[in-house]
């Protein structure tokens, strides 16, 4: 019940978020560019994420037990090649899907964001067992 529960609670969210999204791209300054749009959709993003990675580095810092040897709390600790990529992918989704929004809407956008979830199993079923 919990599971039907949250996946419910995600997909009516996720469906509202998108609608707003659309609304806010289509109806609110017509006269300014997508690209401007994006930089203020964005900007809050950035925020909350710049102080969510921040935020358990000064934790670690301020913490009174000490850490392992050569081990020094920093912002891209962890960061890989397959990191960059998945950034990078992320980013290009976001934009891609605001031009997706410029010309066509959000139900538009969800049966793209489906096909690519059969497409990406399909694929893995396909080349990676």
């Amino acid at each position: 019940m919990l599971g039907i529960l949250l996946v419910t609670i995600t997909s009516v969210t996720s469906g509202l978020s998108g609608a707003v999204n659309e609304w806010l791209l289509k109806a609110i300054d017509q006269d300014v560019s997508l690209m401007r749009k994006n930089v203020w959709t964005y900007q809050w993003g950035c925020l909350f994420n710049i102080f969510g990675s921040v935020l358990p580095m000064l934790l670690a810092l301020a913490s009174t037990t000490p850490a392992a040897e050569g081990e020094t709390p920093s912002l891209f600790s962890g960061f890989n090649m397959g990191v960059w990529a998945l950034i990078t992918v992320n980013a290009s989704l976001g934009l891609t899907v605001s031009m997706v929004l410029k010309y066509f809407d959000n139900i538009i956008k969800c049966f793209g964001g489906s096909l690519i979830i059969f497409n990406v199993g399909f694929f893995s079923w396909m080349f990676l067992g």
